[in-house]
Order: C-alpha cells, then sequence, then structure tokens
C-alpha cells in the first residue's frame, strides 16, 4: 500500500470515530456542569436558609437566586423555586425545625434534542433548627 491510500484510510478512519469522540467530550462537560450545578444548589440553599434565619426580611427564593448568579451558575433567576416547610412532628427540639426545597431547571447546550423540553430540574433539600433559647 503506498502512501497516498494510507491518507484517505485515515481520512475516513477519522470521519467515523471524530464525531463519536467529540459528542463523548460534549458530554463529559455536560455532565461536570450538571454536577457543578448540584454542587452549588445545595451550598447556597443551605447558606440562604441559614441566613434567613438571622434576618427574615428577604425571602430565601431571592436569596438564593443572587447567590447562584454570583457563582456564575447559569440557571434563570425565575426558573429558581423553593419551598418551605414548618415540621411541628419534633417535640424533642428546642425550637422550630424548618425543611427547604430548592428547584431549579438547568438548561442541556448538548442534549436538547433529547429531553422532551432540553431542560432537567435538579432538587436540593435542607434542613434548619432555629432554637428559641440556648441548650446549657
Amino acid at each position: 500500500m503506498n502512501r497516498q491510500k494510507a491518507r484517505g484510510i485515515i481520512v475516513i478512519e477519522m470521519a467515523f470515530a471524530l464525531p463519536v469522540f467529540l459528542l463523548f467530550l460534549l458530554f463529559s462537560i455536560e455532565i461536570a456542569r450538571f454536577f457543578w450545578t448540584q454542587h452549588w444548589l445545595n451550598y447556597n440553599l443551605h447558606h440562604a436558609a441559614r441566613v434567613e434565619a438571622l434576618n427574615p426580611e428577604n425571602g430565601v427564593q431571592d436569596r438564593l437566586a443572587d447567590q447562584l448568579t454570583q457563582a456564575g451558575v447559569l440557571v434563570s433567576a425565575n426558573k429558581v423555586n423553593v419551598y418551605e416547610k414548618q415540621l411541628s412532628w419534633f417535640n424533642n427540639a428546642n425550637g422550630q425545625i424548618t425543611r427547604y426545597r430548592a428547584e431549579a431547571e438547568l438548561n442541556f447546550m448538548l442534549f436538547q434534542r433529547f429531553l422532551p423540553d432540553g431542560t432537567l430540574t435538579i432538587s436540593s433539600i435542607t434542613w434548619l433548627a432555629e432554637t428559641e433559647n440556648e441548650i446549657n
């Protein structure tokens, strides 16, 4: 086989292998972005709930959306929902226990054609115990 045929074979092999390699690379980036967003949602929801316990002027949802924007997370602020529930079945708690659950919609860049609307909902839950008195 001469050099001309070898180059032609390599071009054909790359035409099949390169798209698969690029899809694998972009899929890895999308999955890493998903887990990165999940991490920041967990961290910022917990932080926003703690700040809410100390200074309840603004809501947790506004605070969470601001913190996610400052962290550089590409989530629309109007697509971040926070649900708050007071748990009264903890009688032994010295105060009130609140459960915060946040949901955010993450837009995928690569898999918009595979998902129905191109978005995936990420959720996070944190618990916060607000004590009324100090325990000695």
